[in-house]
């Protein structure tokens, strides 16, 4: 909610993202059964990144996505910007179906039928801890089905990066904290070393396909910043496969 806040009701499918998905993601898919592909987008905020119109239009196959968000607001918000978009264009909707549901990537999920693709929608580096990011990391790979693909992009620690206040980033617990406006330290990131999300991939027996830090790309941390900084976290994006 406070993310949310922080950013304001403006929504705008995230140009990193809808990149890694056309000229990275896509070519690792197993083309399904007529040609429809079903995706679980987890972290989908204030709407998908598959409503990019340049995703679209180059899109082939038919997308049955599931975006799933931890916050009411922002799934109820995501809803009724697609409403909104299908009005403007509704030869979408024969190319792409979306629906938003609130629910907690830590929790168990429920679905009927396995995905061909899950994609982190840069909810990973938002988890609390490597002990979350873990559990999530299970959760996401019970629900692909065998030969899906998993996608992550998300933040890593480099040995430039560093913080300002009210930022404060502690290396043993790969986490980024906020000082509150209290003088509490919250934590706001995890953004561990390379390495250590290399591990907890290979534990869960995933066939790594793609994993690469991108040398001039950065993340920013804070939701309110645009202008990128060569101390920000790396970005790494990591594709695997279900064996």
């Amino acid at each position: 909610e406070r993310a949310y806040k922080e950013m304001g009701q403006v929504f705008k499918p995230s140009s990193s993202l809808v990149d890694f998905y056309l000229n990275k993601v896509k070519k690792y898919i197993e083309l399904p059964v007529a040609n429809k592909i079903k995706v679980l987008e987890v972290g989908s905020g204030l709407g998908s990144l598959f409503q990019d119109e340049s995703l679209i239009e180059e899109e082939k196959n038919y997308l049955s996505i599931l975006g799933i968000d931890f916050c009411l607001n922002a799934v109820l918000e995501a809803e009724k910007m697609w409403e909104d978009f299908l009005c403007k264009n509704k030869l979408i909707s024969k190319k792409i179906d979306i629906k938003f549901m609130m629910k907690n990537i830590l929790d168990t999920l429920e679905s009927k039928e396995p995905y061909d693709l899950i994609i982190d929608s840069h909810c990973f580096h938002c988890l609390n801890g490597l002990n979350e990011q873990n559990k999530a990391l299970k959760n996401m790979v019970s629900n692909l089905k065998i030969g899906g693909i998993l996608a992550i992009e998300t933040m890593v620690y480099h040995k430039n990066m560093s913080f300002y206040p009210p930022y404060y980033f502690d290396s043993k617990n790969s986490s980024l904290f906020k000082e509150d406006r209290w003088g509490t330290l919250v934590r706001y990131r995890t953004i561990p070393d390379s390495l250590e999300l290399e591990k907890m991939i290979l534990l869960e027996n995933l066939k790594i396909e793609y994993f690469t830090i991108l040398p001039n790309l950065r993340m920013i941390p804070e939701s309110n910043r645009e202008k990128v900084k060569e101390e920000d976290p790396q970005c790494l994006r990591i594709i695997c496969r279900k064996t």
